[in-house]
């Protein structure tokens, strides 16, 4: 019997690059990858429906499961996972140093109901007891102008910006005090920007001691009516995506030669699985409730969703 087609478009990543690869099958099936950017992806998925398995954001599938009649479901393994204190920069002259600072503040974001900035802004709640309300929000391009389509935020003071206008340059200029980006600007290395902590290690494993949450950013959703025909296929693909992070984890171990180009990684490694404990990537649903739990919270407090998203509306698997 002839295996089925899956269409499939992830992120290449050394977690997923053995099912790329095709060193890790999912039983039945045979992968086609598509090599797609976020937005065509999410063109295809939560748009169309015309791709079979996607990697979306964890915000935009809990707003698709909010929205109603979801066309797809997420698969437990999260292959975009971390901590994101240190995307926020201040200006090399700012006294801010550490989250209870930002009371008050005007901050920049890229996209207001993005994964990195949702989990900020739980963080400043549940860590330093900063109301994400009291701050200013500045909706816009990070390093070049573009004119962001304008929601509504009740409850929050936001502001979105013109083509004309930047974060950075605003930053700059002291007309914010904070941007939260994942991508280190180039004025960060031209020394005219500085992270808000000093040591972004410490900050984070406040945060993870704190919360006990590592902050989940992408897992890979299904096209609900494969499920349907195939009730198995959630727990093949959760096989398949486990069995490939597993191969990463023994590379990323490997000493006599780093499989990465980072000469503290055993260093790195060590340090996480101190924090974290032995497994500090980890896929399933039991393993991430509280994260998921957490994130489903943050997602209606802050008015992505109009309730929390349970997690068996939500998961395949």
């Amino acid at each position: 019997m002839s295996n089925k087609t899956l269409s499939i478009a992830i992120g290449s990543y050394d977690r997923t690059r053995p099912l790329i690869a095709g060193d890790v099958e999912v039983e039945g099936y045979d992968l086609v990858f598509e090599t797609l950017g976020y937005p065509q992806i999410n063109a295809k998925t939560f748009g169309d429906g015309s791709l079979d398995v996607g990697e979306v954001s964890l915000s935009s599938l809990l707003q698709h499961i909010d929205a109603g009649s979801p066309r797809y479901l997420g698969i437990p393994a999260f292959v975009s996972m971390g901590f994101r204190q240190d995307a926020l920069y201040t200006a090399a002259s700012s006294s801010l140093s550490e989250l209870g600072d930002l009371a008050g503040k005007r901050i920049g974001v890229q996209g207001f109901f993005g994964a990195t900035a949702m989990w900020l802004r739980g963080v400043f709640a549940d860590v330093a007891g900063v109301d994400p309300r009291s701050i200013r929000w500045f909706v816009g391009g990070v390093e070049k102008g573009v004119a962001p389509a304008a929601q509504d935020h009740p409850g929050y003071d936001v502001t979105y910006l013109g083509a004309e206008q930047n974060l950075v340059d605003m930053l700059i200029a002291d007309e914010i005090d904070v941007v939260i980006t994942h991508v280190m600007p180039a004025a960060f290395r031209e020394g005219r920007l500085k992270r808000l902590h000093t040591d972004v290690a410490a900050a984070q494993a406040r945060e993870y001691e704190a919360t006990g949450v590592i902050p989940l950013l992408h897992l890979p959703v299904v096209r609900k009516e494969l499920l349907q025909d195939d009730p198995a296929l959630a727990a093949r693909l959760l096989d398949a995506f486990t069995k490939a992070k597993a191969k990463a984890i023994v590379d990323l171990e490997r000493t006599i030669v780093f499989d990465i180009s980072l000469p503290t990684l055993g260093g790195a490694v060590e340090a996480a699985r101190k924090l974290i404990g032995q497994d500090f990537w980890p896929y399933g649903t039991d393993a991430n409730r509280r994260g998921l739990e957490t994130f489903a919270r943050y997602a209606a407090e802050q008015g992505l969703t109009r309730r929390s998203v349970g997690i068996a509306e939500a998961m395949a698997i």
